[in-house]
């Protein structure tokens, strides 16, 4: 359900080391003979030679699972190991630090991190919801009664019952996980040299952030059914926020705005933490005799529209643009951070790195209205 990023198999042995290695095995069951080096070349033979494939693919996605939250530039690590007080060494490998977190008996410790990587980077976009003066109360009892809203909306669409929820903290902020069923799917396999179909129900993960600053509510959901989407914002006013009733503006209100962009008065010099911002990717309709729909992707599309092609961002009606950040620390130029942001909600800001800095700056330029 979540892309990984990506994995350099070499490395990462190296980097989670021999010993963590061992254990690893050990826990699955996996015999490693006796003075063999872990070195990359003899941990793959000795997952291709396993006699079950489905133990190799299971440690290969486990592998995977613990190169994702060890990416550098994030805090995945450092949250899981504050919220379960949790000691590592402070110089090792971050890949080895995420194999002790995956290895600790509680298993609730590497789900948690794994539910911060999900939380930035399973959404290519999220809508944003915005409700006025509420508190959200996410006790039991109320996460219980918003799972059973859900279950009831999905199991009419034929979805199935199963479904999970997981309720985690950032900050003041809550973001809840939603395991759900999605149609029963056939895949035909092969079975004793004969061809079988096979009946599943894929699992689908929905996401809700709730930032109790500005009381906005993020969603990203597996769906492109907007009813999805309406009874997810519906179930989570009425059971954690106590909202009876639903505001037409909180389905309809504009959070995302490309009007700066349009008219020119978005500033691309950048402040103090910003070096410079760019306008690297457009979409736009343009109806003047007849129908044009354009996607234009350049360095530095502001002002070379107009330049090279004669036409402006006033031409057409703005669906959508990209804007490229150049953050500095310290002096030092960080790499550069792509935003996409497409109204009247939808942005994929919340997994960006350095998203205080450019929220700020989106939010004083009038593009972000919240």
């Amino acid at each position: 359900m979540i892309k990984h990023r990506g994995f350099t198999y070499d490395k990462f042995i190296s980097a989670v080391g021999e010993g963590l290695l061992k254990e690893y095995f050990s826990a699955r069951g996996i015999s490693v003979p006796l003075g063999l080096p872990l070195d990359y070349e003899n941990v793959r033979k000795l997952l291709d030679d396993l006699p079950d494939q489905n133990v190799e693919k299971e440690t290969e996605e486990d592998f995977r699972c613990v190169n994702d939250v060890a990416e550098k530039g994030q805090d995945y690590l450092e949250l899981t190991k504050g919220e379960f007080k949790i000691e590592t060494p402070d110089d090792e490998p971050r890949e080895r630090t995420a194999m002790r977190l995956l290895l600790n008996k509680n298993q609730d410790v590497f789900r948690t991190a794994y539910d911060y990587y999900s939380y930035r980077t399973i959404a290519a976009n999220l809508s944003h919801h915005q409700f006025q003066n509420v508190q959200p109360d996410c006790s039991k009892k109320c996460l219980d009664q918003f799972r059973a809203k859900i279950v009831e909306h999905y199991q009419k669409q034929a979805k199935g019952e199963d479904c999970n929820i997981r309720h985690r903290m950032e900050g003041d902020n809550h973001i809840i996980f939603v395991a759900r069923g999605d149609f029963v799917k056939t895949q035909p396999v092969w079975e004793n040299r004969k061809i079988k179909n096979r009946y599943f129900r894929p699992a689908k993960e929905d996401i809700l952030f709730f930032n109790t600053k500005n009381c906005v509510l993020s969603l990203k959901i597996a769906s492109r059914n907007t009813d999805d989407k309406t009874e997810y914002i519906k179930a989570f006013g009425y059971h954690v926020l106590g909202k009876h009733k639903i505001e037409d503006e909180v389905f309809k209100k504009s959070l995302v705005s490309l009007v700066p962009i349009q008219n020119g008065s978005f500033n691309y010099e950048g402040n103090e933490n910003i070096k410079w911002v760019k306008l690297v990717e457009v979409q736009m309709r343009i109806r003047e005799r007849g129908y044009l729909k354009l996607s234009i992707c350049g360095n530095d599309l502001n002002g070379a529209l107009e330049r090279v092609l004669g036409i402006s961002l006033e031409d057409g009606e703005l669906i959508s643009a990209r804007l490229k950040f150049q953050i500095e620390h310290d002096g030092k130029s960080q790499r550069p951070v792509t935003v996409e942001l497409r109204p009247p909600e939808r942005t994929n800001l919340n997994k960006k790195r350095d998203t205080t800095i450019i929220e700020e700056y989106l939010i004083k330029n009038e593009v972000l209205l919240i």
